[in-house]
């Protein structure tokens, strides 16, 4: 069966993790260096990537590298026929300009600040039709919906004001559930993490307990920088 190496993101060329790729088992992870950058790759049969255990598996192994040092996302799935070709096509075009991104990102990481609500605080909330609710909600279709929509606009940006002084960058996230309040990533220093924690602490007091915060990371960033094949944003 003819194989290609799949690329998982962009290093510095003196990185180079112990990390495990897709396969069963599991294929180990390597390095293409050219100059200073490095793409991670590991050798996949030539079938079609995208099932949840595909995912999983290239998620970790991103994630796995920022955990040693500054990656760049490569967009699932980007598959080339050999190392000669990923020099060729993704690094050496892009050198440069990927090892100035990498310089950026040295000694910051993405965290993901994520909230639902508290089903039940939250009905009574709007049941109680509290005046900021009522005012952004009038005249919308959809009481109920509308009044929804309204608090999770009030408490994003709320969650936006506090994270704003210790943030290199934001990014709202779209909401998936119903339960949803906010989802924000944030791109930080590493070494300010107590202060992000701190600070969902004070969005967590500001909201009396009817949102459930929860913070992930170290991450890569994906929300910030990622690169496709060839090696364009």
């Amino acid at each position: 069966m003819s194989t290609a190496l799949l690329v998982y993101g962009i290093v510095p060329a003196e990185l180079e993790p112990r990390l495990d790729g897709i396969g069963d088992p599991p294929a180990p992870v390597r390095t293409v260096r050219h100059g200073a950058v490095a793409a991670l790759v590991s050798e996949v049969s030539e079938r079609p990537l995208g099932d949840p255990g595909d995912l999983r598996a290239y998620v970790r192994v991103v994630d796995g590298a920022a955990a040693a040092g500054p990656v760049i996302p490569v967009r699932f799935g980007a598959a080339l026929r050999d190392s000669a070709e990923v020099e060729r096509t993704l690094l050496a075009p892009h050198e440069e300009q990927l090892r100035a991104t990498l310089d950026d990102l040295t000694g910051y990481a993405e965290y993901l600040l994520h909230g639902r609500y508290r089903t039940d605080r939250v009905r009574a909330e709007i049941a109680a039709d509290e005046p900021v609710v009522r005012a952004a909600a009038e005249g919308a279709p959809g009481t109920t919906l509308a009044a929804l929509a309204a608090m999770r606009r009030a408490d994003t940006d709320a969650a936006l004001a506090v994270l704003h002084p210790l943030a290199e960058q934001l990014a709202v996230r779209q909401l998936t559930a119903e339960s949803d309040a906010v989802d924000i990533a944030v791109l930080q220093r590493r070494d300010r993490h107590d202060d992000l924690i701190e600070a969902a602490r004070c969005l967590a007091g500001q909201w009396d307990d009817r949102v459930e915060l929860t913070l992930a990371g170290p991450l890569a960033p994906w929300d910030f920088v990622t690169v496709d094949a060839s090696g364009t944003g």
